[in-house]
């Protein structure tokens, strides 16, 4: 269609891409066991789709974790286990625009 408008990423779009990427065999030992998708939340969604678009910048991630420790996201087991997981990746996509400087 000519004029059809690109669907809108939602948190179930999220949600269901993080099982996903959980039941990926390539992703054994980077994605964490311990991610109940039910408990992320916009704020994750947010910075996933900065990474899923290469945009990811050293100033989101200190704004992500400021952010995250202000809402206690320590507290929540899957939320801790994505900022790991989304701070992993988020660093290798850093690192490669570093590099190709």
């Amino acid at each position: 269609m000519v004029n059809e408008q690109p669907k809108e990423y939602t948190m179930t779009d999220f949600r269901r891409e993080m099982e996903k990427a959980a039941k990926n065999p390539e992703n054994e030992g980077d994605f964490p066991k311990g991610i109940n998708t039910d408990e992320l939340n916009e704020d994750d969604m947010a910075m996933w789709r900065k990474i899923r678009g290469k945009s990811i910048e050293m100033g989101d991630i200190d704004e992500y974790k400021k952010n995250f420790a202000k809402e206690n996201g320590f507290e929540s087991e899957s939320r801790y286990n994505f900022l790991m997981f989304m701070a992993n990746k988020a660093n290798v996509i850093i690192g490669r625009r570093e590099v190709q400087k």
